[in-house]
């Protein structure tokens, strides 16, 4: 499978486009996809950088894997077979914010723990020497 997709923010002026392929293969525990995307991106998402941006990347592809095994999973109305996948009238708008705020936060933990000790180590040093 191959797609070519873009958007644009809604709010704003950055873009994102992919190209995303998709192989197919099968597997002892079923079929197997292998995705590649390659991704570009533009204006405030292009900020984040190319670490934050393919956890996010993988984020979304995982929302999406697991989104569409929901509904392949779903029985159709009055069928005992799969539900047919139905196309939208208008694309559903990802929040980029929303995807990226755990990465960014994860990856943040750290520094700002770091921070943290060094003020609580300051504001005893201080209490020390005036005390």
């Amino acid at each position: 499978m191959h797609l070519d997709l873009s958007g644009s923010e809604t709010r704003g002026a950055g873009t994102a486009s992919a190209t995303v392929t998709a192989t197919l293969t099968e597997g002892p525990d079923g079929t197997r996809v292998h995705v590649r995307t390659d991704l570009d991106v533009t204006g405030r998402p292009a900020q984040f950088g190319r670490g934050i941006m393919t956890e996010v990347g993988d984020r979304l592809v995982q929302q999406f894997a697991d989104r569409l095994e929901d509904l392949l999973r779903a029985p159709a109305a009055g069928s005992a077979g799969p539900a047919p996948v139905m196309s939208a009238a208008e694309p559903e708008a990802v929040d980029l914010g929303a995807a990226a705020l755990p990465v960014l936060l994860r990856k943040a933990a750290v520094p700002a723990a770091a921070v943290l000790f060094a003020v609580v180590l300051v504001r005893a040093a201080r209490r020390r020497s005036h005390g």
